[in-house]
């Protein structure tokens, strides 16, 4: 993508575990798996930052970023 040279992301390192509409939701109603699953992802690579976003419809959404040691 090109947001992805812009920013200059590793696209390897993005949505590893899939988002929602790739888990089945595609308005973020499963917020609390969408985060479980960036948290155990972070944990299987050793700690570090991630950032969770949903999407909550209308336009509007949200994210939270964390540290998992």
């Amino acid at each position: 993508m090109g947001w992805e040279k812009m920013v200059g992301v590793d696209g390897g390192k993005m949505n590893v575990k899939g988002g929602g509409v790739g888990i089945g939701d595609g308005i973020g109603g499963r917020g609390r798996g969408i985060i479980l699953r960036l948290m155990d992802g972070v944990k299987e690579r050793g700690g570090g930052m991630g950032i969770g976003g949903i999407w909550r419809g209308g336009g509007e959404g949200d994210a939270m970023m964390m540290k998992v040691d």
